[in-house]
């Protein structure tokens, strides 16, 4: 299997922002939504204990099969996040880092929103990391439209108010590789 896999959007940046939240928040588990091929997923195996990763697409999830099966602390999923994740999120070690990146192909609407909700239900004090996501004030960062409107934070924030623990939130301000925005969301601390 190739070492040079696509993860993160080609974002080294992003990769080691995401190692920093792994260790400053002792994270457990890492759940993805929207595993493509499988090179995020398989970052995900070598920084923590557990991960757990949704493709919808039949066919990124047998690419992904063929990274991920020698990797025994990933499991992978094919169906739709809304489905799948009511089901693993009782199963899964806390603290735990969510890498949202499901794509909705041509479909109306995103799966964020009910992602957000969903999580907020099973998790008091998660950490996200969501993917292709508008930033303020970079234009240059690439994010998703969905229903004609950006990926951004007014459109999510009504879902983030669901989550039980104090939260912050801040943005990438660079990238490299894709260039796609990022937001990330985490706990306050005392």
């Amino acid at each position: 299997m190739p070492d040079e896999i696509e993860k993160f959007a080609f974002d080294t940046l992003l990769e080691e922002k995401i190692e920093e939240l792994v260790v400053e928040y002792d994270i457990k588990s890492i759940v993805e939504t929207g595993t493509w091929i499988g090179g995020t997923a398989r970052a995900f195996a070598g920084m923590v204990e557990n991960v757990y990763t949704i493709e919808v697409r039949p066919d990124f999830y047998s690419q992904a099969q063929q990274i991920l099966a020698p990797l025994p602390n990933v499991k992978q999923f094919l169906g739709k996040t809304q489905a799948i994740l009511p089901v693993i999120l009782p199963l899964v070690a806390h603290p735990t880092l969510y890498y949202l990146d499901a794509h909705t192909w041509g479909a109306p609407g995103t799966a964020v929103f009910d992602e957000l909700e969903i999580i907020a239900e099973h998790d008091p004090s998660p950490i996200l990391v969501i993917h292709d996501f508008q930033v303020p004030g970079h234009p240059e960062l690439k994010f998703d439209v969905y229903d004609g409107k950006p990926n951004c934070f007014e459109r999510i924030e009504p879902g983030l108010r669901k989550i039980q623990t104090p939260w912050r939130h801040f943005f990438n301000s660079e990238a490299v590789g894709c260039r796609v925005g990022v937001l990330f969301v985490v706990p306050q601390k005392v």
